[in-house]
């Protein structure tokens, strides 16, 4: 019963990266500090994977953006600054605190508008700001710029970085599943579980 358990779960991971694409942005070099120590950030990374590739000439959303379109929501999604990274879909995977997608592709199907906001809220946080927020977007009718801040004790800013209209560039390449080694060792702890439970 264990085994097939182990099968089913390992199939299912597998299935669910199958097709799968992840779009990769990378961002140009913070040049601007408002506040704080900003000597560790460096720029904005993004990574996103979706379960199939981004249609062409659609609009993509998810959370609150504040905009319409399809919604579609991520196998995975993390962000970067040079310092802090943020996993949106573990920290808040409602977007209850904020974070968001908002993706228009172009005729090709590549990522031609974009607003993505990632926010870090600690279980138990309490303050006032965003605890992390990781942003990036190039349209200016909603937001056009990368930043990212920090907050410490709710209220004091320990960062705040950015560069405004200068946006970066994105790449795309299918996901990476897991290498068939990597199965193979699973399914044989697997197998070893289930013998010790059967002594």
């Amino acid at each position: 019963m264990f085994g097939r358990a182990l099968l089913f779960a390992l199939t299912i991971q597998i299935s669910a990266f199958a097709g799968a694409v992840t779009y990769n942005y990378t961002g140009n070099p913070f040049n601007g500090c408002q506040v704080g120590d900003c000597s560790a950030l460096t720029d904005d990374t993004v990574s996103l994977t979706f379960a199939s590739p981004l249609a062409a000439s659609t609009t993509y959303v998810w959370g609150n953006s504040g905009q319409s379109g399809v919604a579609i929501t991520p196998l995975a999604w993390t962000m970067f600054n040079g310092q802090d990274s943020v996993s949106p879909l573990v920290s808040d995977p409602s977007g209850t605190n904020g974070s968001f997608i908002f993706i228009a592709t172009d005729s090709f199907g590549a990522i031609g508008t974009w607003v993505i906001q990632g926010r870090d809220q600690d279980p138990g946080y309490t303050g006032p700001l965003p605890k992390l927020t990781i942003s990036t977007g190039n349209s200016l009718s909603i937001f056009d710029d990368d930043s990212t801040s920090k907050v410490v004790f709710g209220f004091s800013p320990q960062y705040v970085g950015f560069i405004d209209h200068t946006p970066g560039r994105w790449t795309s390449a299918a996901a990476a599943t897991p290498e068939p080694g990597t199965i193979g060792l699973a399914l044989l702890g697997g197998v070893c579980l289930l013998a010790v439970r059967r002594r």
